[in-house]
């Protein structure tokens, strides 16, 4: 990311928020899991191109 978190689209920001939210605080969700919704959702929202970055 040449401009760092800021050239990130806030809905992927929050996305990304809310994961790093469930892996640190819900151990009974599988990491596998939270991430797999974590991309699911960055390609709702229509950013398929930054699912590599979310995963």
């Amino acid at each position: 990311m040449p401009k760092g978190l800021d050239s990130v689209p806030p809905d992927i920001r929050d996305i990304l928020r809310l994961s790093l939210y469930q892996l640190l605080f819900l151990e009974h969700v599988p990491h596998h899991a939270i991430l797999d919704q974590a991309v699911r959702l960055t390609r709702w929202a229509g950013f398929d191109g930054l699912t590599g970055l979310v995963n």
